[in-house]
């Protein structure tokens, strides 16, 4: 077995962290960090013939909520950034959105934007109330929603 052309039986890093199995056919890597991605190797041979597979291994984590927000005011007929502080990899497919505990669609006016906060154009008095984001990526959510904060109109 190699991980990036260099056999994972000399690398110091994994000598704690890797396991052999199965006649050579397993390889079983523990606790994975972020520096363990690359391409890893298996290679097979008998007297006829050698044969090798690889693959990427990419390490990720769930997006999660990083930071607090602050109440934000704001003037009706304005417009607000509702942001939601993310960190994810792979990036952010998603973010699911909160007002008052209950499940919150935006207006058809509002944009989503790619770091996961939320646009709402001219704000009207509805808009007021509590709100709170759950990012998700394609490996899920960490730690659930964010902290609320408040929309308080002016």
């Amino acid at each position: 077995w190699l991980i990036n052309e260099t056999d994972v039986t000399e690398l110091p890093e994994l000598s704690n962290r890797v396991e052999i199995k199965n006649d050579g056919r397993e390889l079983i890597l523990e606790q994975v960090e972020e520096g363990d991605h690359g391409l890893v190797t298996c290679q097979a041979s008998n007297n006829e013939t050698q044969i090798e597979l690889s693959a990427e291994l990419a390490i990720g984590t769930p997006a999660m909520v990083t930071q607090e927000v602050e109440d934000i005011h704001v003037v009706v007929g304005d417009s607000v950034l509702l942001p939601c502080h993310v960190t994810a990899d792979p990036p952010v497919q998603y973010v699911t959105w909160s007002k008052d505990s209950a499940t919150y669609d935006p207006p058809y006016d509002s944009v989503y934007l790619l770091n996961g906060s939320l646009l709402l154009s001219e704000v009207t008095e509805h808009d007021g109330g509590e709100y709170a984001c759950k990012p998700f990526n394609s490996l899920g959510n960490h730690g659930g929603w964010s902290q609320p904060f408040l929309l308080i109109l002016d």
